[in-house]
């Protein structure tokens, strides 16, 4: 009896179970099968994802300002390292011995040669367009200023002008070093711009800006005759004595920038730097050095 009473409870829960769940399913909403009117456009995906990709002005201006300290940051560090090699040699030339001196200022311009540079492990970003020269009378500028560091650097504002040397004509002759202040100049004849020239027999350009008592060498060079070094700024200090000339020099005696003319001291001095290949006026001519 038991059993039977049982068996009979289950079947009718099992019937209160269909019934209710045909009643569930009959009252559920029918499902909307998905079709090419649901799917968000292509148009609208193409959107979203340029709105993505789209850059943020405060974070690509906090990445400029990193590049640029990094930049700094790398130029202070050779500017050191510049000065440390120099003290190296110039200690080598007071202690006698010249021939170490010039090895180390050998070292240095191997040290700071293009092929010696670590390579980066990204690739660099495109640089700017090279700002164009001036040109006039022939002449192609590439530096104007009483700031010799900014050689070899786009730069032109109110005080200075100075363009990258890759912009400058690939050909060229004369080389002339101009003072702003008086308008006398002297002509090298020259074909290239070269960082130093050792040994020379006659006048050269020297390019390389080598550092050295917080002072910046950029001008010629006279080989002609050797100076006091204690008594008037130098562009070159070689074994066999120290050299002026015209252009940015250095004191032997006491740190700072120096400005040179023929040998002469001058005060702070904007200088202009040019290239042409053409043929010299007879004015031009008389100021050639180095003939």
């Amino acid at each position: 009896m038991a059993g039977r009473i049982l068996v009979l409870a289950g079947m009718i829960a099992a019937s209160i179970f269909v019934v209710s769940w045909k009643g569930l399913a009959a009252s559920a909403p029918p499902r909307t099968a998905v079709t090419a009117t649901n799917a968000k456009p292509a148009t609208s995906q193409a959107a979203a994802a340029a709105a993505a990709a789209a850059a943020n002005p405060a974070l690509e201006r906090r990445l400029e300002r990193a590049k640029a300290t990094y930049a700094a940051a790398t130029e202070a560090s050779r500017k050191r390292l510049d000065e440390e090699f120099e003290t190296i040699a110039a200690a080598y030339e007071r202690a006698g011995n010249g021939a170490r001196a010039e090895a180390t200022r050998d070292d240095r311009r191997q040290f700071f040669a293009p092929a010696t540079q670590p390579a980066a492990t990204a690739a660099a970003p495109e640089a700017p367009p090279a700002q164009q020269p001036e040109v006039k009378d022939g002449w192609t500028i590439l530096f104007r200023s009483s700031n010799p560091l900014l050689w070899n650097i786009d730069v032109r504002n109110r005080d200075s002008y100075a363009v990258a040397l890759f912009s400058a004509p690939s050909r060229f002759r004369y080389l002339r070093l101009r003072r702003a202040d008086t308008g006398e100049f002297v002509i090298l004849p020259t074909e290239n711009i070269p960082g130093r020239v050792y040994p020379a027999d006659k006048p050269w350009f020297r390019g390389d800006k080598a550092l050295n008592r917080h002072a910046c060498a950029l001008g010629i060079v006279d080989v002609d005759r050797t100076v006091d070094a204690n008594q008037v700024p130098v562009l070159e200090i070689a074994p066999e004595g120290a050299y002026s000339g015209w252009g940015f020099a250095q004191r032997a005696a006491g740190d700072g920038q120096a400005w040179v003319w023929n040998g002469i001291a001058l005060e702070e001095t904007v200088m202009e730097i040019a290239v042409t290949a053409r043929e010299l006026t007879p004015d031009e001519k008389a100021c050639l050095v180095g003939r």
